[in-house]
């Protein structure tokens, strides 16, 4: 099975986090594939201005997990997916290319995810709240 790498962003404001709405109702994180020659970070920065509209900073690295994946050729991958804490720093002047939404954390907790992501979430969402809402306070004064 072919391996393939995604990154992308938790972005936060106050106890809402910035997902991606998938037809079916399940939601995903603001992520996607590692271009050739780009890095991690640059991934993720560039996935959030595309996926969701954004300008944003990487604030700190957050983990990564392993999961199956179907591309959309069909063929089904082994997809590392690397996450970074991001704060958003304007609007890009392109159209997001995916559905976004703000879910509060208890709600997005509760929400049809893969169950990797979902576990992944769990394990750190709390502690990320309290970390981006201190990094906001710290560029609001």
């Amino acid at each position: 099975m072919r391996k393939v790498v995604s990154a992308g962003g938790l972005i936060f404001d106050g106890d809402r986090l910035l997902v991606v709405k998938h037809p079916g109702g399940h939601h995903g994180f603001v992520k996607g594939h590692v271009e050739p020659g780009e890095t991690i970070e640059q991934a993720a920065i560039r996935e959030v201005r595309e996926e969701a509209g954004l300008h944003a900073e990487i604030i700190r690295y957050v983990g990564m997990f392993s999961r199956q994946s179907t591309e959309d050729s069909g063929e089904v991958v082994e997809k590392d997916i690397e996450l970074f804490l991001m704060r958003i720093t304007g609007k890009a002047d392109t159209v997001p290319e995916e559905e976004t939404q703000w879910l509060r954390i208890d709600a997005a907790l509760k929400s049809p995810w893969h169950p990797e992501d979902l576990a992944f979430l769990k394990k750190r969402a709390l502690a990320l709240v309290d970390v981006a809402a201190s990094e906001a306070h710290k560029a609001n004064n």
